[in-house]
Parts: C-alpha cells; structure tokens; sequence
C-alpha cells in the first residue's frame, strides 16, 4: 500500500523537473534577447564604419582630383551603406529583431539615415522602386 511520503517522494523529482523547464524557457528567451542585441550591434557598427569613410571622399571631391573616380568611390560607399540599412530594416520590418526597446532605438535610427543620406545623395539607381525595399518600406 502506498503511504503518503511514497507519493511526497515522487512528487518532489516532478517538481524538480518543472522548475527545470521553467528555467530552461527563461534562459532561451534571454539568449534570443542577447542575439538580437548582437546582431544590431554588428550591423551598426559597421554602419557606423562605413560612415566615417563619407568625409574622406567628400574632401577627395573638394580636392578635384580624381573627381570621376571620387564619384564611383562615393557611390560605392552609398551603396554598402544602403545595403546595411536594408538588411536591418529587413530584420525590424520582418520582427526577427522584436524586443520593444531596441526597435524603438533602430527604427528612429534608420529613419535619420533615409531623411538625411539617402534622400539628399542617393543617385537615381539607388533611388528604383527595386532597390532597398525594406529599407524604404521602413521609412516611407
């Protein structure tokens, strides 16, 4: 006949196992958290290098030498640039990045690069309705 502490002893490795579980679904979710962080991390760093490169070619197009190949430089530029801000406004707009807080911090931030690079020195290619359509469907 089974007594009560027979019963207390099993019910003590279910809890165990739950508590368990309940752990293991928190960590992942912190661990998806971290990952998205990373990831933004990344891509705006190296939004942020690409960047500093822009006054360099400005001054190289000042300076008119080489005022083709300054162009075909900046373009380039522009264009990796672009590509970035496209891939993480693909991220937002297709909620692979969904933590609140650092949506509220990317998108503003994408918005400033559409309203102020893309909209003053993007060349007319860059500016097809085919090209950067995350980008723009972010920020139109």
């Amino acid at each position: 006949m089974n007594t009560l502490l027979d019963y207390f002893i099993l019910l003590i490795p279910s809890i165990i196992a739950s508590i368990a579980v309940c752990y293991s679904v928190l960590t992942l979710k912190e661990f998806k958290k971290s990952q998205q962080f990373n990831m933004v991390n990344t891509i705006l760093g190296d939004i942020n290098e690409l960047e500093g490169e822009i006054p360099l070619i400005f001054q190289l197009q000042t300076d008119k030498k080489n005022n083709e190949q300054t162009d075909v430089s900046l373009s380039q530029l522009l264009s990796r640039l672009f590509n970035k801000l496209d891939w993480l406004s693909y991220l937002v707009n297709d909620n692979q990045i969904n933590d609140e807080s650092l949506k509220d911090y990317v998108i503003p931030t994408i918005q400033d690069y559409y309203n102020g690079i893309y909209t003053e020195y993007a060349t007319d290619d860059m500016k097809k309705e085919s090209e950067y359509k995350e980008f723009k469907k972010l920020c139109e």
